[in-house]
């Protein structure tokens, strides 16, 4: 389990973020007490939140109530539409699922009364699309950024390696004019293309179609093409760092040398051209 994820023992309390994590003010930490003793005297005031799941359907009931001064304490957006319509919360767009794990984080921060780390993520889901839309999501409401998206950021590299980045998604992080999925989660999408075909994932026929798309972004895109020669050069370096590693302790030890030796590096990234499928560094 990563350093932000939370621990799996029920009814174990979540973890606080650390102080140098954050830059929570004293203002918000009465804030947060404010909320507390209105909960515990009954005079929290709750409100619906509704979505509308598309532009021709009524209205859908996510959350019966959520604490009114809590969405406005975490959210600009919705403090400014909660002053506006204070009776109501109503959500944009159709996927829910990040609304609904803010909310529940937002609820565990004031139950904590202070900011807590984000929960795990379910280990049965596509971690790296979830901890994606949950940051963009919060990037949308305005949440603080050290209160939440900080530490998913931190995070995310171990998700990258372990599943494979929709190109949608891609697409939007590279895009200049996208302010949800920011600048700062390309090496995040680099990371997760990367180790997929370092691990000859996209050799596999089914990513076919993928590669096809991927090479069309690299061009269109030269920044996404530079980061994907960057892993490949990082790969490199690593590969080449534990080979000077053994060999140093070869020598000092006079030991026998290493069976199997580590993984080459010269062969795939950087002569991928010559493929049938190109997907990286390119050059040959």
């Amino acid at each position: 389990m990563d350093e932000y994820a939370q621990p799996a023992t029920e009814g174990k309390k979540p973890k606080r973020l650390r102080q140098k994590d954050i830059n929570a003010s004293d203002t918000r930490a009465l804030s947060y007490n404010s909320i507390q003793v209105e909960r515990v005297e009954g005079n929290d005031k709750l409100v619906p939140v509704w979505y509308r799941p598309a532009f021709d359907q009524p209205l859908k009931s996510l959350e019966k109530s959520v604490s009114r001064n809590a969405a406005m304490l975490f959210s600009e957006v919705w403090e400014k539409q909660l002053q506006s319509s204070p009776n109501v919360l109503v959500l944009k767009g159709t996927n829910m699922e990040p609304y609904k794990l803010i909310l529940d984080w937002i609820n565990m921060c004031i139950e904590e009364g202070n900011d807590v780390k984000f929960p795990d993520i379910n280990e049965d889901e596509h971690q790296l699309h979830v901890l994606l839309d949950v940051i963009a999501t919060a990037n949308f409401l305005k949440i603080p950024k050290g209160s939440l998206q900080v530490g998913l950021k931190k995070r995310a590299p171990v998700y990258a390696r372990k599943h494979l980045v929709d190109l949608d998604i891609v697409e939007r992080i590279y895009d200049e004019n996208d302010k949800e999925y920011t600048h700062d989660l390309r090496e995040i999408a680099a990371i997760s293309i990367f180790e997929a075909w370092w691990t000859k994932k996209l050799d596999e026929p089914e990513y076919d179609e993928y590669m096809g798309f991927l090479e069309q972004m690299r061009a269109e895109y030269p920044k996404l093409d530079e980061d994907l020669r960057t892993q490949f050069q990082k790969k490199k370096d690593f590969i080449e760092g534990k080979r000077e590693e053994k060999k140093r302790l070869r020598d000092a030890e006079a030991s026998a040398p290493l069976t199997g030796g580590a993984m080459g590096v010269g062969e795939g990234w950087d002569t991928v051209d010559a493929q049938s499928v190109a997907v990286a560094a390119g050059g040959g």
